[in-house]
C-alpha cells in the first residue's frame, strides 16, 4: 500500500483541532442552540432531524481524516460526495418545514384577522401577546403595523397589565392566557383572542362587536358581526348585573333594518316605555327614564321584525329589526351641576 505523502503529520495536527470542534458542536453546541431557518437555512436543515445531521457529521469527518493521508482524494471525496449530500439533505429537510406554510398557524391567523379588522389608528394601540419571539413578530408581520408592540410571555401566565399601552389597547392573544382586569373579548377564533382595555370612563358603555362580560346579558339578538348586532325575533332583552340608575340618561348607537327605519320600537325600563325612532343608517339616540333604583332589564321591542329573504335579498331567514352598535348607561343626576 502506498504511503501517506510528506507532511501527514502536519495535516494530522491541523485535524486535531478540528475534530475536537466537531464533537463538541455536536455534544453541547447544537442541542443549546436552535437555527433559524431565516438567518440559517442549510444549518437549520442539516440540524432538523438528527440521523441526518449525524449522518453528515460523518461523511465530513471521513473527509476531513482522509485529507490527513490522501489530501488529493479528500478533495473530491468533499466536493462529490460531501457538498451535495449537505445541500440535498438540507434543503429537503427545509422544504419539508417551509411546506407547513401553506397551512397558516395560529399566529399568521392572528395577524390576517387583526390587519382587517381594526382601523390603522386602532393598530398602533395594540399589543400582540405569545410564548414566542419569533412568531410574535411574524404575527406583526402580518398585521403590518410598525407601531404594534410585541409581548412574550409565559404560556398560561397573566398578562402584566402594566406593559399595556393605556387608554384604547387592544390585545392580541395567541394562546391560552387570562386576559388583564379591565379587558373585554371582543372577537376572535380559535387559537386567539382580540380584546380591548376599557378605559375607565367607558365602564359603563357595551360595545355590541364585543363579547359580552359578566355586566351584561342578552336575549333576542343575534351574531356579533364586525359593526355590532342585529335583534332577531320581536323582543331584546339585556340584563345588567348592576343596578340601573336611578335618572337613566340611555345612549344608544343603533339602526333600523327595512320597513322598521322611521316606526317606533318601544323601549322599557323600570316599568316605564319610551318610544325610539331610528334611521336606516346608524346614529346616535338618548332616551330619558325614572327608575327605582332596583331595575336592571332594559327591553327593546321591534314593531316589524323582517327578514332578508322577505325583502328578496337571499336567503337569510332572521327576523331583524334593530342593530346595536353600542349602548351606554348614564347617571343623569351625577351629570346636573
Amino acid at each position: 500500500a502506498p504511503r501517506p505523502g510528506a507532511g501527514w503529520r502536519a495535516r494530522l495536527l491541523a485535524a486535531l483541532p478540528l475534530l475536537l470542534a466537531t464533537w463538541a458542536a455536536c455534544r453541547y453546541l447544537i442541542p443549546a442552540y436552535t437555527p433559524n431557518y431565516i438567518d440559517s437555512p442549510t444549518l437549520y436543515g442539516i440540524t432538523r432531524d438528527h440521523g441526518s445531521m449525524l449522518g453528515l457529521t460523518a461523511f465530513g469527518v471521513a473527509a476531513l481524516l482522509l485529507w490527513i493521508v490522501r489530501p488529493r482524494q479528500a478533495a473530491r471525496w468533499f466536493v462529490y460526495v460531501v457538498t451535495p449530500l449537505v445541500v440535498i439533505v438540507s434543503g429537503v429537510k427545509l422544504n419539508q418545514y417551509t411546506r407547513m406554510a401553506q397551512h397558516a398557524d395560529a399566529f399568521v391567523k392572528a395577524g390576517q384577522f387583526a390587519h382587517h379588522y381594526l382601523a390603522p389608528e386602532e393598530l398602533k394601540h395594540l399589543t400582540i401577546i405569545g410564548d414566542d419571539g419569533g412568531n410574535l413578530l411574524k404575527s406583526r408581520f402580518f398585521v403590518d403595523s410598525v407601531e404594534a408592540s410585541v409581548l412574550q410571555v409565559p404560556p398560561g401566565q397573566p398578562i402584566p397589565a402594566e406593559t399595556l399601552a393605556q387608554p384604547h389597547a387592544w390585545l392580541l392573544v395567541v394562546g391560552d392566557y387570562p386576559l388583564p382586569a379591565g379587558a373585554v373579548r371582543h372577537s376572535g377564533m380559535r387559537g386567539f383572542t382580540l380584546a380591548r382595555i376599557v378605559p375607565p370612563e367607558e365602564a359603563r358603555q357595551h360595545r355590541f362587536a364585543e363579547a359580552e362580560d359578566n355586566t351584561l346579558r342578552s336575549t333576542g339578538l343575534s351574531g356579533m358581526e364586525h359593526w355590532g348586532r342585529w335583534s332577531d325575533g320581536e323582543l331584546v332583552t339585556l340584563r345588567f348585573a348592576q343596578p340601573l340608575p336611578k335618572q337613566l340618561l340611555l345612549r344608544l348607537d343603533v339602526a333600523a333594518y327595512g320597513p322598521n327605519a322611521g316606526l317606533d320600537f318601544q323601549v322599557t325600563a323600570g316599568g316605564q316605555t319610551l318610544p325610539l325612532r331610528a334611521d336606516g343608517t346608524h346614529g346616535m339616540k338618548e332616551l330619558r327614564f325614572s327608575t327605582d333604583g332596583t331595575a336592571r332589564v332594559i327591553t327593546i321591542k321591534v314593531p316589524k321584525p323582517t327578514s332578508p329573504q322577505e325583502l328578496g335579498n337571499g336567503s337569510d331567514q332572521r327576523k331583524l329589526g334593530i342593530g346595536l352598535y353600542s349602548l351606554e348607561t348614564v347617571d343623569a343626576a351625577a351629570l346636573q351641576p
